[in-house]
């Protein structure tokens, strides 16, 4: 729970903190034996035997039958250090009376204090310091220590009345717009925290709030000052309600809605509401009608500051287009000088009206405050003549003093609380409201007396937590559904007669007890109806009926029709039916079928002859000693049983063929058996067929060679002899060989070599310069061929970079140069 208060003009007091646990003060008989200055060691030891243990008078006393406590000492004493042993005998120990008991010299934590018992059980209590709080202009209580609550700074804004504003930093100004506007947001988006104000015009009373809109996160809170009704997310809810975000709970007369970022926005049933911020968490990061948290007032949704007088113009910013509202739309207002007020009066002028009622509130609500909301006040009755619209102001001013004035006694019925049935009216109650959960007693959380509100009378408590009944205690028992049950209330649930048991004061359930089965006369049947209301099934005894060609005849009743004697059978509750006396039907053979027609002579009884039975395959009919071929079958239809019997037909074999054929099959059309012939054999490689006998090479490869037998494909792969590396496009193939010459002679020819720097190497690829450079010119008389001496060496180079791997794993960049080019050069002498 958290209240607020004005705390008028801060002084410059620092905030101070001691500790919470001082140190008891018991007298010299009862202090424990012990010196941090004298006494360096101790060892005790201690023997106990058989204790016994009396109660009197409050005081446990605990009598060791023998305790002896041998305890040796090391002392210092001007230097010198010495060991004394003593031999003590303790008296009968007691205990403190708590919960749980405490032995002499123990210390606790008790009622917001610190707690210590002494040598002879007595209790001494030190009451715990709080904090000091920092001052503040306006702060709220946070009661989050139940010892001590602590004061946070916030900033308020706050509107009543035709709407007045009260903003964040204290400037005052009317503003009677009927459109929704921006009430406050954040200016640097944290937690997309938004209250919106939806204001209502009217032709004789001006403009008031008809509700807020509150946007946090995820969450979108509708609090309607019309319906009463609150909406979260567009469902309806009843506070108190407890969510991740927010937290809602209401007086009927005060909705409170707290979110987890320390906002509060309190709207009241007269239409004034609070808006209130901690400074930590928003102060310079909020724009709106209320302006910037702990900075002006008077701010454009450009970001432009006015002045303080400027407020009027600037709200009309903030307001949000609405299709349902054409007159709705923003239009910036330029600031206007505002006239200069006469100097006031130096006798007061008279309230009137409901407006003298503010004059309780004087002394607990800051003087310019409470001056505006003199003024408003009396705006509001001279212009609007509307009684009920100055409850706003009041209720206002009697939240911010919290000192339990009834002023609504005094209101004349303009400002009367409508509070719901079984609940009543309190300025401020005097114990914790509560309400009943299952059937235990539990206070609201949240809950503050000094707050006006629609309470249970004094003795009782809510039935549950969102009731508005009034009960003198918790009922006993539940009903199925959770609801409260009282001593002697009496219900069913799931087929089961319960009650409240006076005596045990629980439920006792006991199953519903259901009819005897009703006994059927011979002429009666028993019918069972399945009730989905009742736990009993329906059973009740009817006349037999049967139903004959839609006519209904009861039990035993006899009838003819046609060749045809019926009854209705009471047993079976059904009709049976008998034909008149008619010659038997023909015995025919395993060849021969019974055929029944019926005779036209006499529509009692059918024809009837023996027919000789015929074969149907394939819905074709056969007599029996038929003969037909079909599907390549024989088929047959048999004489004795006339089913039919089909075997294959036989087909002529196969010639034998010769190792380099084989056998082909053909079908013609209509024919069951293949044609077979014997057919050369062929070889099918790469799209090509080949005969027997015949060789050919790869395309792809030429030495590759392949040869169609027999049994298939035989292959072999010619090798190449001493061929040196050539590059692929200088080689030059033989037609018949798949083996290779080179068109130049010399040429770098790749080679793997290591390069090695101190302990770093690497394997790398050169080229070296290879081939052969022979060559006989002629003499310079033409008469002979001589060999020019030439090498094949390097003609080009290009430098490279390789990466040398060390021993431990690094690596160290080496630069070479390789091979591009070689050509036959004049060899040097």
């Amino acid at each position: 729970a958290s209240t607020a208060k004005y705390t008028g003009s801060p002084t410059a007091t620092p905030a101070s903190t001691k500790a919470a646990t001082p140190a008891p003060s018991p007298t010299a008989s009862v202090a424990p034996p012990s010196s941090a200055a004298s006494t360096s060691a101790t060892i005790a030891e201690t023997t106990t035997t058989a204790p016994l243990t009396t109660t009197a008078l409050g005081l446990t006393t605990v009598h060791p039958t023998t305790t002896t406590i041998k305890q040796v000492t090391e002392k210092q004493i001007s230097g010198t250090t010495g060991t004394t042993s003593t031999e003590i005998t303790t008296p009968p120990q007691c205990l403190c009376k708590t919960n749980p008991p405490r032995k002499p010299f123990e210390s606790w934590e008790q009622d917001c204090g610190d707690a210590f018992c002494t040598e002879n059980c007595t209790i001494i209590t030190t009451p715990r310091e709080c904090p000091i709080d920092k001052p503040c202009n306006y702060s709220v209580t946070i009661n989050d220590d139940d010892c001590c609550p602590r004061q946070e700074c916030y900033c308020k804004c706050a509107v009543w009345g035709e709407p007045h504003y009260l903003s964040f930093g204290g400037v005052k100004y009317d503003f009677p717009g009927n459109c929704s506007y921006v009430l406050v947001q954040e200016k640097a988006a944290k937690s997309d925290f938004k209250v919106i104000v939806d204001n209502i015009g009217s032709d004789t009373y001006g403009s008031s709030v008809k509700g807020l809109v509150v946007e946090y996160k995820t969450e979108v809170l509708a609090l309607s000052t019309r319906q009463n009704a609150i909406y979260l997310n567009n469902n309806l809810i009843s506070p108190p309600y407890v969510g991740n975000s927010l937290r809602i709970y209401s007086t009927c007369l005060e909705t409170i809605v707290v979110l987890s970022n320390g906002a509060r926005v309190k709207m009241g049933q007269s239409g004034d509401f609070v808006i209130e911020l901690p400074e930590e968490k928003f102060s310079g990061n909020t724009e709106g009608q209320c302006g910037v948290c702990g900075g002006k007032s008077c701010i454009r949704s450009s970001g432009k500051v006015e002045p303080d007088t400027c407020c009027q113009a600037t709200a009309n910013d903030w307001l949000i287009s609405d299709e349902n509202k054409p007159q709705c739309t923003t239009i910036s207002k330029p600031c206007t000088v505002p006239p200069i007020q006469p100097p006031p009066t130096e006798k007061p002028v008279p309230c009137s009206d409901l407006c003298c009622i503010l004059e309780k509130f004087e002394n607990c609500v800051p003087p310019d405050e409470f001056s505006f909301l003199k003024e408003s006040c009396a705006y509001d009755y001279e212009q609007k003549r509307n009684r009920t619209m100055l409850c706003a102001g009041l209720s206002y001013a009697a939240k911010q003093c919290s000192s339990c004035i009834d002023w609504r006694s005094e209101a004349l019925d303009a400002c009367n609380p409508n509070c719901p049935s079984g609940l009543q009216y309190y300025a401020c109650k005097n114990t914790t409201e509560q309400y009943c959960d299952g059937t235990e007693p539990k206070p609201y959380e949240d809950f503050d007396s000094k707050q006006e509100g629609c309470y249970c009378p004094e003795g009782m408590i809510r039935e549950s937590k969102h009731s508005d009944k009034c009960v003198t205690q918790c009922s006993p028992c539940c009903g199925p559904q959770g609801e409260p049950k009282y001593i002697g209330d009496q219900w069913i649930s799931n087929c089961y007669d319960c009650i409240c048991s006076g005596i045990t004061e629980q439920v006792e359930c006991k199953p519903r007890a259901c009819p005897p089965v009703p006994k059927c006369q011979s002429n009666e049947v028993l019918k069972t109806y399945n009730d989905s209301d009742s736990c009993c099934p329906i059973q009740i005894c009817e006349p037999v009926t049967c139903m004959y060609k839609e006519t209904q005849y009861k039990a035993n009743d006899k009838w003819s029709d046609s060749c045809l004697d019926c009854v209705c059978d009471a047993v079976s509750n059904s009709v049976t039916c008998q034909c008149h006396g008619c010659p038997p039907y023909p015995v025919c053979s395993k060849t021969e079928k019974l055929v029944i027609t019926p005779n036209p002579l006499d529509p009692c009884c059918n024809s009837s002859y023996c027919e000789p039975l015929k074969c149907n395959f394939n819905q074709i009919k056969y007599n029996p000693g038929d003969k037909w071929t079909t599907f390549c079958q024989e088929c047959i239809c048999d004489k004795t049983t006339a089913s039919v019997i089909c075997i294959p037909k036989t087909c002529p074999q196969d010639p034998v063929c010769k190792a380099d054929q084989q056998l082909i099959k053909t079908f013609s059309n209509g024919s069951c058996c293949p044609v077979s012939q014997c057919v050369p054999k062929t070889c099918v490689y790469q799209g090509n067929t080949y005969t027997v006998g015949q060789s050919f090479v790869d395309s792809n490869d030429k030495c590759l060679k392949l040869n169609c037998t027999a049994s298939g494909l035989d292959s072999s792969y010619e090798k190449c002899m001493y061929q040196t590396y050539c590059p692929v496009n200088n080689r030059i193939y033989s037609p018949t060989s798949c083996c290779y010459s080179c068109q130049y002679k010399c040429l770098p020819v790749p080679k793997t070599v290591r390069l090695v720097n101190n302990t770093c190497q690497a394997d790398v690829v050169m080229a070296e310069c290879r081939g052969d450079c022979t060559a006989f010119n002629l003499t310079a008389r033409n008469d002979a061929l001589v060999n020019t001496c030439a090498c094949c060496d390097v003609t080009a180079t290009t430098t490279k970079v390789v990466n040398l791997v060390c021993p431990n794993g690094s690596t160290k960049k080496h630069y070479y140069q390789d091979i591009t080019s070689c050509n036959c050069l004049k060899c040097s002498k």
